[in-house]
């Protein structure tokens, strides 16, 4: 019986070197523009639906893969039906790594230049979940440069949209200006 359960564990770890070992050819793969197309086309979004709800490691080589796929616009629908979207809070709040986080909005800000999946994310209440999750008070610079450029995204694609001027949303950004934007603004300024 001890024989059946080690040989099993070593499978269970073959198995998921295999994983590991695909998904990050496949994420290398993504970063060169031609292949995403091939890769879309192959079902290569809607195969990380599991991984996003997996292990951190398997949510950080999920997101990585999205993050390049999500450059081709083609792809921005799919991923947010692959599960992207209904994980996002989790992705958002994940304290525990930050390279979820950074993925997450990264893949957020490249879906958020197709008009009609801004408009959904609005619908949807995305800005909403931005406050309630407190993104925007992020410490981290890539994290918040990318919240904030989703954030124009969406400005552009529904300028007149009521969640775009939540007092609460105005009022943070605001105080990010006064904080941390007030020297570049000086300076331009002079």
């Amino acid at each position: 019986k001890r024989r059946d359960d080690d040989d099993d564990d070593e499978m269970v770890k073959r198995e998921e070197s295999l994983f590991r070992n695909t998904i990050t050819t496949l994420l290398n793969l993504s970063l060169y523009a031609p292949c995403r197309h091939k890769l879309f086309e192959a079902g290569a979004v809607e195969s990380l639906t599991d991984s996003l709800t997996g292990s951190d490691e398997e949510q950080e080589l999920a997101l990585g893969m999205l993050q390049n796929l999500s450059l081709y616009s083609r792809c921005h629908q799919a991923v947010l039906d692959c599960g992207y979207s209904i994980q996002l809070p989790r992705f958002l709040n994940n304290a525990s790594n930050v390279f979820i986080r950074q993925k997450a909005c990264a893949v957020l800000q490249h879906v958020t230049t197709t008009a009609h999946i801004a408009e959904a994310l609005v619908k949807a209440g995305l800005i909403k979940l931005l406050l309630h999750e407190r993104v925007l008070e992020s410490q981290e610079p890539m994290f918040q440069m990318r919240i904030f450029s989703s954030l124009v995204n969406l400005s552009a694609a529904v300028p007149g949209d009521p969640a775009l001027v939540y007092d609460e949303l105005l009022e943070l950004l605001c105080g990010v200006y006064d904080e941390r934007l007030s020297p570049f603004v000086d300076a331009y300024a002079s």
